[in-house]
């Protein structure tokens, strides 16, 4: 029995510690651009869901000995650890900050420096809104974000609730992704229906988060004051994300160009692209 116990305790240690063997603790390549980039949490609300937690890069130029990791649990806007009445099991809390926040991904880290305030060049800096697919999460868009804020954009990384994984809240409440029959898929009318669903709240989404943008660059102890070019809002979105890219460009005055990457078109009512530029990108 003894044997047994100490190979099943041999077994458990050597499975915790492949991770370190399998991914090298490496960055991600530098970006392109001229700019350094910085990387700080947005708190945003929705008329039913307050304290969401998104990600903003922007230029920057300084640079920091922390950097930001690729996936970790959460980032509360002064690095706290997540609250004690935190929502989920504690065990399952407590073994996905050791075996992904730690262990896999957490290993990789990002060239951004968190928390660093914006550049002080005079300039302003055009806006990219970008929403993950339905059932995505922003991190997997790191590359993208990184290498637009090196070449001068403001990026803001959006997990809309109900449609994206991973949405978190400042309370430490985690707000669960749905659970979707799979019939729905097999049915092009009842899927068509979900989707318009999907994409009208996560347009919606954007114009409030518009709203945060214009606010903060109000606001003087802001990373982002004084630094937004509020003509300059874009929004961009891999699936279903592009396709509410395209509806809040068509529904908001103030979103002025639409990327849909690899997604769909959603006519719906009230959306009007007349002086709006789209770009569709299809696999």
């Amino acid at each position: 029995m003894l044997v047994i116990s100490v190979a099943l305790g041999s077994i458990a240690i050597i499975i915790f510690l492949l991770p370190y063997w399998i991914i090298p603790n490496a960055k991600f390549p530098q970006p392109t651009g001229q700019w350094s980039v910085g990387t700080s949490d947005l708190i945003w609300d929705t008329p039913q869901q307050a304290g969401i937690i998104a990600q903003v890069w922007y230029p920057t130029d300084l640079q920091s000995t922390k950097s930001s990791p690729y996936l970790s649990k959460t980032r509360f806007s002064k690095g706290e650890a997540p609250p004690t009445n935190f929502a989920a099991n504690k065990l399952l809390n407590l073994l996905f900050r050791l075996i992904f926040s730690k262990s896999l991904f957490g290993r990789i880290t990002t060239t951004t420096a968190v928390g660093v305030i914006s550049s002080q060049c005079p300039e302003n800096f055009p806006v990219i809104l970008f929403s993950p697919g339905f059932g995505g999460n922003i991190s997997l868009h790191t590359f993208y974000a990184l290498e637009f804020a090196s070449h001068g954009f403001i990026v803001v990384g959006i997990n809309h609730p109900d449609s994206c994984v991973g949405t978190m809240l400042t309370d430490g409440t985690q707000i669960e992704f749905p659970d979707v029959d799979a019939a729905v898929f097999a049915d092009i009318d009842q899927m068509e229906l979900m989707l318009q669903k999907v994409t009208a709240g996560q347009a919606s989404n954007l114009s409030q988060v518009v709203d945060r943008l214009i606010s903060l660059n109000e606001t003087s102890d802001s990373k982002l004051y004084q630094k937004i070019n509020v003509h300059q809002v874009f929004a961009a979105g891999h699936s279903a994300g592009g396709a509410s890219s395209f509806i809040a460009c068509g529904q908001d005055r103030r979103i002025t160009k639409g990327v849909d990457l690899d997604g769909y078109f959603v006519d719906v009512p009230g959306t009007n692209y007349d002086h709006k530029e789209l770009l569709l990108i299809k696999a």
